[in-house]
């Protein structure tokens, strides 16, 4: 199944927003919850940064094997989230790795 670029960002949006909302509160993450891209791949250090997806700034920590992002979560000492991420923030390290990217 071949999809354009909208589709795929709606049906993504949609998808991640229904499997979120039904595991947390208003859809939001909360800090002690951490991501995996892959559970069988444990990250070896912890980088902090802040999100790119919107002009709010929130905190991110990201978790890197062997120089990949393998993990993330929210920053709890950022002031701006306070550990909290929303959607775009957590959907981040997927796009990171994408075959349709333009630049890798």
């Amino acid at each position: 199944m071949k999809l354009t670029r909208k589709e795929f960002l709606q049906f993504s949006s949609a998808s991640l927003g229904a499997l979120f909302l039904s595991h947390s509160k208003a859809g939001l993450l909360f800090a002690d919850e951490t991501y995996y891209i892959d559970k069988k791949v444990m990250p070896d250090r912890w980088g902090r940064a802040v999100c790119r997806y919107c002009g709010t700034g929130c905190g991110m920590e990201i978790g890197l094997k062997d120089g990949r992002v393998a993990a993330i979560r929210g920053n709890k000492e950022y002031p701006v989230n306070k550990g909290v991420l929303c959607l775009k923030g957590l959907s981040l390290m997927y796009v990171l790795y994408s075959k349709e990217r333009a630049f890798k």
